[in-house]
């Protein structure tokens, strides 16, 4: 599963557009909508795993499809 961010604003860029980003956090949001209970993602988590493309690389991300299946 992969969802596109938006990009908006005089700062955005084309290639901001096209950015993955994990569908269960939200970049307004601290807590992680993928686990069972409330985790809290810390910024280097973020970094590696929510804000990129390796998202579907992070443990709750797997976890939560390996729940749906």
């Amino acid at each position: 599963m992969q969802m596109n961010q938006l990009a908006f604003g005089a700062d955005a860029h084309v290639a901001d557009a096209h950015a993955e980003v994990c569908p269960y956090v939200p970049t307004n949001m601290d807590y992680c909508s993928a686990s069972v209970m409330s985790v809290q993602i810390n910024n280097p988590t973020r970094d590696n795993y929510c804000s990129s493309e390796d998202f579907d690389r992070c443990p709750l991300f797997l976890a939560k499809l390996l729940r749906r299946s």
